[in-house]
């Protein structure tokens, strides 16, 4: 899955959600995930853009997914999704964050999300998801 390239945050207040973040943006990386990858720690996330499901093959442990617009707005979550598994996913989401299900609810349907990034990667995601330094 390689180093962390940013941060989740909340977009309101800047309260640091995931201090590590990681980012599947293009077909390989979101088809490819955390299969045969460690299990996740409580401090990181993967992001998968564009993304409104997802699938649990090859996973040696459950995940909690959390279902956003593109412009950071929760939608939905899913919690405790277990090893092949297929998510439908949720409408109008263009986001998903993996999580380690053992960590619990983690966002709020009434505060939107942002990423600090690394500037390299920023070209992945819609500028509105982005945080401004």
């Amino acid at each position: 899955m390689g180093f962390a390239i940013g941060q989740l945050v909340d977009a309101q207040d800047g309260t640091l959600l995931l201090p590590r973040l990681y980012l599947a943006a293009d077909f390989w990386h979101r088809f490819r995930g955390l299969q045969l990858h460690r299990p996740l720690e409580e401090d990181e996330g993967l992001l998968l853009y564009p993304c409104r499901s997802v699938h649990t093959c090859f996973l040696r442990f459950s995940l909690d997914l959390h279902f956003f617009a593109r412009d950071g707005r929760w939608l939905g979550e899913q919690l405790n999704v277990r090893p092949f598994r297929a998510s439908a996913g949720v409408r109008d989401a263009a986001i998903v964050i993996e999580t380690s299900s053992r960590c619990g609810r983690r966002f709020r349907p009434d505060r939107p999300i942002q990423v600090a990034l690394n500037s390299a990667y920023s070209r992945h995601l819609p500028a509105e998801l982005l945080r401004q330094s």
